[in-house]
């Protein structure tokens, strides 16, 4: 929910962007696993708890200082009165328009079926690192704290990709930005297949972490921004973009848990699983390499648009 609270309100900015605004969630992530870790560790299990009860709490308590307003979302007529009826009426029918819209953009738009397909198995195979490192850490009897750090410095090297994300979208385009990410994903996992195996070598766990914020960053604000311009109907970003935290975190990471589970039971290690992780995203980025030319497309537009005079701003609009 926040997420796409987040996007609906930055997709009209030009400059900040959805990965500016997102980056503050993911560095909340890194400081609060590594606090977990040590609380763990300090007091157990059962502190985590508590812990995330009273963050809980000072977030509500910190929104009731927000000024809002009553009539926040409703529709005002000319006389400045509330359009109630109208608001009435399109509640009742809004779920219902909502999913045959999205049906709609399934069937007929190529573009949006090839990301959500390679959404999903992206969110399959980025949980690997997810389920199994833990276990790995705690397998070589790293420390929870150990563990919570893995996870902040990942989000230190995905905050340069968020910060300048919009930037990045504008020169290159959102599947190159899905392509390099998924690579850098398969890269860290061969790593983490062939260079960690006993408690001494925990220490290149931490280098390559810093790979995950960058694939991460990457692709989930690739992603965002490749919704934001395919999608033509404003009233459905937020709502395609929900399925898109779905495909990513329900399905493709919900199926990849139970999957990479098995795989390390199998084995009783997490170095065979990486090299099954990277082989199915280096399998992902072939099935889709032919996708480049959705951006192909739009630079041919961003090149007819300069050679009609069009403007700079007139630029973003394309893209």
């Amino acid at each position: 929910m926040t997420d796409s609270l987040i996007f609906e309100t930055t997709k009209d900015e030009k400059v900040r962007g959805y990965g500016r605004s997102r980056m503050y969630g993911s560095i909340a992530w890194g400081v609060g696993s590594v606090v977990g870790g040590i609380m763990i560790d300090r007091y157990g299990l059962e502190s985590v708890f508590s812990f995330t009860f009273f963050f809980c709490g000072c977030t509500i308590l910190g929104l009731m200082w927000f000024k809002y307003s009553k009539n926040a979302g409703e529709k005002k007529t000319e006389g400045g009165e509330n359009n109630n009826n109208n608001n009435k009426n399109k509640a009742n029918n809004g779920v219902r328009h909502i999913v045959n819209e999205i049906k709609k953009l399934l069937i007929l738009n190529e573009e949006i079926r090839a990301f959500c397909i390679c959404i999903t198995l992206n969110g399959f195979v980025m949980t690997l690192a997810d389920s199994l490192l833990p276990l790995q850490i705690e397998a070589l009897n790293g420390t929870r704290q150990f563990s919570g750090l893995t996870t902040l410095v990942s989000i230190l090297g995905g905050i340069p990709v968020f910060y300048h994300s919009k930037a990045i979208y504008l020169r290159y385009g959102p599947w190159w930005m899905i392509r390099v990410g998924s690579l850098i994903l398969s890269i860290r996992l061969l790593i983490l297949a062939t260079c960690v195996f006993d408690e001494s070598q925990l220490k290149y766990i931490l280098v390559v972490q810093l790979f995950h914020g960058i694939t991460f960053a990457l692709i989930w604000t690739g992603s965002t921004e490749n919704l934001q311009r395919a999608v033509k109907n404003c009233d459905l970003t937020s709502s395609i973009q929900t399925l898109i935290n779905t495909l990513y975190f329900t399905v493709g990471q919900g199926i990849g848990n139970v999957f990479w589970g098995h795989v390390y039971e199998h084995y009783e290690r997490a170095n065979e699983g990486y090299f099954l992780g990277a082989v199915v995203i280096l399998i992902n980025i072939w099935m889709f390499r032919d996708d480049a030319k959705f951006d192909k497309e739009r630079s041919a537009r961003k090149k007819d648009k300069v050679g009609s005079g069009g403007t700079s701003r007139d630029l973003v609009n394309i893209v």
